[in-house]
């Protein structure tokens, strides 16, 4: 791996991943987007709470684990972490990610643009990867394999879901004021 260029991890247009190395102050070529990466689930029936996933996203937080190390030692650990990223890649476990800026904007009600974000250096999220799992438990153990975990990062563990809980919370509340209404007008 070349001296200081920062890798970037993305999905090429025939499916397979690769490993782009880029300066910190290039973008990477991601082919693909997030929605194209999310195609393969299993999904229930609409009314079924019953739902399947095989996707998981890891979210890497701490963006200061380099800190105390130095030059070399962040290079050696870089280079753990493409070996882990390697692995998942050729186990055919890695769907796309990469690490994240560590400045951008965050966008609230109104349209009312911020700079950010302003968590707290050891939360806050540093790069992501899209997994395919056959469970939670696979994911973990997967995340479990991370090599910043030594330095403080922490990997947080996410299912990709066919539809936001919230539409499920909105079907149910909608059932019951269908049934309130059905036992008022009998």
């Amino acid at each position: 791996m070349c001296t200081w260029l920062r890798p970037w991890f993305s999905q090429t247009s025939t499916g397979t991943s690769s490993l782009i190395c880029e300066t910190a102050f290039k973008c990477p070529d991601i082919t693909n987007s997030f929605v194209v990466c999310l195609s393969k689930r299993t999904v229930g029936t609409a009314m079924s709470a019953k739902t399947t996933t095989s996707e998981y996203l890891l979210l890497f937080r701490n963006t200061g684990w380099h800190k105390e190390l130095s030059p070399e030692e962040i290079q050696q650990n870089m280079a753990r972490f493409t070996a882990w990223f390697e692995r998942l890649n050729n186990d055919g476990r890695f769907k796309g990610g990469g690490p994240l800026g560590h400045y951008g904007k965050i966008l609230g009600a109104r349209n009312v643009v911020m700079d950010g974000p302003f968590a707290e250096t050891k939360e806050a999220i540093a790069g992501f990867f899209l997994i395919q799992a056959d469970s939670l438990e696979q994911a973990v153990e997967i995340a479990k394999g991370c090599p910043g975990l030594e330095f403080g990062q922490t990997v947080e563990v996410r299912a990709i879901v066919p539809e936001p809980h919230e539409l499920e919370i909105a079907r149910k509340k909608m059932s019951e004021q269908q049934a309130k209404s059905a036992v008022s007008s009998s």
